[in-house]
């Protein structure tokens, strides 16, 4: 019966080698990536030496917000793959962070300093209720007089400049701490979740050696288009640069990898809609779903928002992403976590997101829109910061000078943008321009004024062919005659054959709106009375 045992023992043993020696880790590299307005398809290329049968194969630490149903696996080879599964990678323990000893050593700094400020002030109390030194009855001396009170005047004095010393240390390091806090929640390079695994089962005929490519939709990332658009004066054609702001909070760093920019979105319905009867009644209740009950309804009216981004706490975000829902229309806050952006026609919804926070859907019913997001709760706790930054990365800013040369690509439903040359992205949430292309864009220039509604006079170019360039809805900042003048809204959705700019107001162009009486006259003979009465607008 022992026998039995130990013979059992041992087959069980050799069955879990087995299968552990036919488990093979890969190592991958990301070599191409596409991102989506919402969204982007990373690739990964590996080797595989497999041996003859059933092999299994793990590729990990892949990003946490992988989406299981989109993973793909592609083998040049005699071999049979049998399944493709996704799980997470719960027994990673990462360790603790620089950045987080960091903040625990300018913590115990800051207290330190607050301490010893408690000690100077004690001090000084005391100080100042043993001054009374009384009266002639006391026996000190004239000289010895004016020895105390030289030496209460020097401590005091003493104690008051070292307690400027220490509240100003304190407030640097106060300082300090808010700013590691915030880089803290910003830093996503730095920062990972519970990391994905991708294990494929295939089997081979032979033992060989071959390459894998994997592909899957990651989320927390996306891109959308800006512009420059430069006008010399009304005898030139405007130069255009197109602009592609992209950040991703992936958790994988996109280190010189093809790079492609497509206007398509992944998560869309792409079921064809039914269409139902419609029948004719009285009830006309209209379900509103339950985000948008307590808020105020939209404004069709509203064409530029301006506000605030902050957190619960009140704590400025910087870097937070604004888009308007249903295009590509998009902006990012500034360091006071303050945006301004342009509402193209039909759109009534923004989007506000950022790292560590939950994102949020407000109708455009304001002007002026000052949001609070909520910390995701669940996010923090599950971030962990592997490096720190000594100081916040400057946004790159796409010149002419920078353009990195880009092929667009005419598909059946979407344009996509080809990035020629190996590109980086880092996994920060950041925000990154890169300049796609420049163009020279012939243009008929015209002044147009609508004095009921606003009595200056707008600039406007009229550009036909503008399909050939290829261009999304987005903002557009404008330069004339070398200086800025503003942002316009470059809103391709309803064009025709004609695109419509408006390039700003020209002060040196005045426009007044009156009424002239052309003439009043009335007959001596009869009732009959002709009034002729025009309004022109010069």
């Amino acid at each position: 019966m022992r026998t039995c045992w130990m013979l059992c023992l041992l087959l069980i043993s050799s069955a879990s080698w087995s299968q552990s020696s036919d488990t093979l880790t890969l190592r991958s590299e990301v070599s191409a990536v596409t991102v989506f307005l919402q969204g982007a398809q990373i690739t990964r290329q590996a080797r595989a030496s497999l041996a003859k049968g059933t092999n299994y194969l793990v590729l990990p630490t892949l990003s946490p917000f992988l989406d299981p149903q989109s993973i793909q696996v592609k083998a040049d080879g005699d071999i049979t793959i049998l399944s493709v599964n996704h799980q997470i990678d719960f027994l990673q323990k990462p360790e603790k962070s620089r950045l987080e000893k960091r903040i625990e050593t300018v913590q115990d700094s800051l207290d330190y300093q607050k301490a010893m400020l408690a000690v100077v002030e004690e001090e000084e109390q005391v100080l100042k209720e043993n001054r009374s030194i009384g009266g002639s009855q006391t026996g000190y001396t004239l000289p010895d007089l004016k020895a105390i009170s030289a030496y209460y005047a020097d401590r005091l004095k003493a104690i008051k400049i070292e307690a400027l010393a220490i509240q100003k240390a304190t407030k640097d390091y106060q300082q300090t701490l808010t700013q590691l806090r915030r880089q803290l929640k910003e830093l996503n390079s730095n920062q990972t979740r519970n990391a994905s695994n991708i294990i494929v089962t295939v089997s081979s005929e032979r033992p060989q050696s071959l390459p894998l490519e994997v592909s899957y939709l990651a989320g927390n990332a996306g891109w959308y288009p800006t512009y420059d658009l430069r006008v010399k004066d009304v005898e030139n054609p405007i130069a255009l640069t197109y602009k592609a702001n992209v950040h991703q909070n992936t958790g994988e760093n996109w280190n010189k990898v093809k790079l492609t920019f497509s206007n398509a979105n992944p998560n869309q319905n792409n079921v064809l809609p039914a269409l139902n009867t419609y029948y004719l009644g009285f009830d006309r209740r209209i379900s509103i779903p339950a985000t948008y009950q307590n808020m105020p309804p939209a404004n069709p009216n509203i064409r530029q928002v301006s506000g605030q981004v902050v957190s619960t706490e009140g704590e400025t975000l910087p870097g937070t992403n604004v888009l308007v829902k249903g295009t590509s229309v998009g902006t990012v806050t500034d360091v006071n976590g303050k945006y301004a952006l342009s509402i193209p026609m039909g759109a009534t919804t923004l989007v506000f997101s950022t790292i560590g926070y939950l994102s949020q859907e407000l109708p455009v019913s304001s002007a002026v829109m000052n949001v609070a997001l909520e910390a995701d709760v669940r996010s923090l706790q599950e971030v962990v910061v592997t490096g720190y930054g000594a100081e916040r990365r400057n946004r790159r800013k796409a010149t002419e000078d920078n353009i990195v040369p880009a092929t667009p690509m005419i598909n059946q439903t979407t344009v996509s943008f080809a990035v020629t040359i190996p590109y980086s992205i880092p996994s920060d949430g950041e925000n990154y321009v890169v300049g796609l292309a420049a163009y020279d864009v012939p243009a008929d220039y015209e002044y147009q004024s609508i004095p009921k509604l606003d009595q200056d006079a707008f600039l406007v170019a009229s550009i036909t062919g503008w399909d050939e360039y290829n261009l999304l809805e987005g903002e557009a900042n404008l330069f004339f005659e070398g200086t800025y003048v503003g942002k316009s809204l470059l809103d391709v959705r309803y064009a025709e054959d004609t695109l419509h700019l408006s390039l700003g107001k020209d002060k040196n162009v005045s426009v007044k709106r009156e009424k002239i009486k052309d003439y009043n006259r009335k007959p001596f003979i009869g009732a009959n009375r002709i009034s002729k009465l025009e309004d022109h607008s010069a």
